[in-house]
């Protein structure tokens, strides 16, 4: 069996496995006893990594930042909480790690598949963190997988292609 703790550079995308997310661990994520392409995907060629936060007003039903112009060259805010984050993930890969990734996204699209979580490794035991719902770090985040393009480009042949995904950030209880 093997941790995530044996590698030290990447991002995971990963379910939950005995706990180990629950209690902020995710080094101890034994991914043997998950299913590559179906519960987990590891990717270690990292191109661009972004991390973006939108507060906006979207209606009535995400009640983020409002302004309206109030005279010349002023604005006023209403505050109404909500805030949305989106990550952007842009990652060399095999062809068959592009192919578990489209059977990823495609089981992850179904009601009933298990909540999926980033993981961005950073070294054997360190994560980047993200922030829960209540402002509290946490070594993991949850996410919903919006998209994903898989380009192969001119040069690289089927073992270099170049994969973009788009993830938002679910809220994180404390």
């Amino acid at each position: 069996m093997t941790d995530i703790s044996a590698h030290t550079l990447g991002v995971w995308i990963v379910e939950e496995e005995d706990g180990q997310v629950a209690a902020n661990t995710p080094g101890g994520i034994t991914y043997t006893n998950l299913v590559e392409g179906d519960t987990y995907i590891y990717l270690d060629t990292i191109l661009e990594f972004e991390h973006r936060f939108l507060s906006q007003r979207e209606g009535i039903e995400f009640l983020g930042f409002e302004t309206m112009q109030i005279a010349d060259r002023s604005v006023q805010a209403n505050a109404g909480g909500g805030i949305r984050g989106f990550i952007r993930l842009v990652a060399l890969v095999t062809e068959d790690i592009g192919e578990k990734l489209k059977t990823l996204y495609s089981k992850h699209v179904i009601i009933g598949d298990g909540n999926k979580y980033l993981v961005h490794q950073r070294a054997t035991t360190t994560f980047e963190q993200f922030p829960n719902e209540a402002g509290t770090l946490k070594n993991y985040i949850e996410i919903i997988i919006r998209s994903m393009i898989t380009i192969e480009t001119k040069d690289g042949g089927k073992d270099a292609k170049i994969c973009t995904i788009g993830f938002e950030q679910v809220a994180q209880r404390t």
